[in-house]
């Protein structure tokens, strides 16, 4: 019996801190050739866990060796909200392009609130105050500047705010034939 608790402890203390990503990396495509990436702040409902989020994400890819512009300079180069709301235009990818920027990351990043009911939770977008076991659901896509083409996209569904730390480091490993 002491066993079976030692065992379900590990098990427990195993799982915290883990998240789950989804994630699609395009066949083929060489990321030893990708050396910029801007991340474009993630869409959200709120200012400041998107800005986190987005700065997580930031640092995950760098510790995977990736060279990240900086989101001061990004802003002088392309309008981020026009990018989250009508995607990447002609002139953008130019720009961007000429900025020595191989790749640009976009997404969002929303809180949902799971509530029990009789016939389990029942996820709704959080609004107000919130009520029962508040998760992040992220979703990214990567583009290639040059073709415009979707490299890589990934999904982490009922994220626990108390992971965010794991969000940069978990996104970046998820890509299959990552920099080298």
């Amino acid at each position: 019996m002491k066993k079976l608790s030692v065992l379900l402890i590990g098990i427990f203390l195993l799982s915290l801190g883990c998240i789950t990503v989804q994630s699609y990396t395009k066949p083929d495509v060489d990321f030893s050739k990708i050396k910029k990436i801007a991340i474009v702040k993630l869409d959200s409902h709120d200012p400041l866990l998107s800005q986190v989020v987005t700065d997580h994400i930031s640092l995950g890819f760098r510790k995977k060796g990736f060279n990240i512009i900086e989101k001061e300079r990004l802003k002088v180069i392309i309008d981020e909200n026009t990018v989250r709301q009508s995607g990447l235009t002609e002139q953008d990818r130019k720009t961007l392009s000429l900025a020595g920027i191989d790749a640009i990351i976009v997404g969002a990043v929303r809180t949902r609130n799971f509530y029990q009911g009789s016939i389990g939770a029942t996820p709704q977008l959080a609004i107000g105050t919130s009520r029962g076991d508040e998760k992040l659901q992220l979703t990214v896509k990567m583009f290639d500047i040059e073709n415009n083409d979707v490299v890589w996209s990934a999904n982490i569904h009922e994220l626990d705010p108390r992971d965010l730390d794991e969000i940069g480091e978990g996104l970046a490993k998820s890509i299959k034939s990552r920099k080298r």
